[in-house]
């Protein structure tokens, strides 16, 4: 609260009130809680002591569960995650056939600003952008998605949300622009636009140098 009242120019002797009132009002609320549901309190108290060790073992047991429970979900979630990647150099390979493929790089502005370079004939398109008339566009064409390295998951998450709309011609890039550079794939050098690099124009896409 201090760094609020310093923005808001709240003078010292009003956040001191401000600042008793909030105490008495916290303290008060449990000290009434306490007061009218004491019987109960003790109840259970009295009931827990009698449980005794198989109070402790429903309580573990329960602890365990949920943790089995996160861990199955979070294992299924990766698994979907991994779904057909496209090697670097499958991708290599349509585009020099001439295949009508639509390349979308997710990364961030930091990432650009970090790596200024992209894959020729992609376009550049925020996570959170892709709204339900990108997902129209995208319907009836055959979608590589790409980020910046193997451990940056957007577009193995993307790509999963995309199938979940319909779109079932989607696949994410295997390791990203890191793996495609790696192999010394074709680049194109990209710069951001100023509103993009100082954070004031979310759409702006980066252009080549």
């Amino acid at each position: 609260m201090p760094p609020l009242a310093g923005v808001f120019a709240v003078t010292r002797g009003r956040f001191a009130l401000y600042d008793l009132a909030g105490v008495l009002l916290w303290a008060s609320t449990w000290l009434a809680l306490g007061y009218f549901f004491s019987d109960a309190i003790v109840l259970i108290t009295a009931k827990a002591s009698a449980l005794g060790r198989m109070l402790g073992l429903v309580i573990v047991t329960a602890l365990a569960g949920y943790i089995l429970v996160k861990y199955g979900r979070r294992r299924l979630f990766l698994r979907k995650l991994r779904t057909a990647p496209v090697s670097p150099e499958a991708l290599k390979r349509r585009l020099d056939a001439g295949d009508d493929v639509t390349i979308i790089d997710l990364r961030t502005a930091l990432d650009v600003e970090a790596t200024p370079y992209a894959i020729p004939g992609g376009r550049w398109l925020a996570a959170d952008a892709i709204d339900e008339y990108e997902i129209e566009l995208l319907r009836s064409r055959d979608v590589v998605l790409y980020c910046a390295s193997p451990n940056d998951t957007a577009s193995a998450r993307v790509a999963l949300q995309l199938k979940h709309t319909g779109i079932s011609r989607v696949r994410p890039l295997e390791g990203g622009l890191a793996a495609w550079m790696a192999l010394n794939l074709p680049v194109r050098a990209v710069q951001l636009p100023v509103a993009v690099a100082d954070g004031n124009s979310r759409g702006a896409q980066p252009t080549a140098a």
